[in-house]
């Protein structure tokens, strides 16, 4: 997961991983990405636009 969001290079890219289920919160979470690990693990991150890379990473269960 972490080589995956270290190539990602356009946040257009995850269309190509239907499979991660790629979506940004909402809420106190706003502007926060996840994509789904397993069950309720998530790898949740910020995306910094100008250097086109995840920031803030954690792997969580936040349901």
């Amino acid at each position: 997961m972490l080589r995956i969001l270290n190539e990602i290079k356009s946040l257009h890219d995850w269309q190509s991983l239907p499979h991660l289920h790629a979506h940004k919160l909402g809420g106190d979470r706003q502007g926060t990405w996840s994509l789904r690990i397993c069950k309720g693990w998530r790898v949740t991150f910020l995306w910094n636009e100008e250097t086109s890379t995840a920031t803030v990473v954690h792997i969580e269960d936040y349901h």
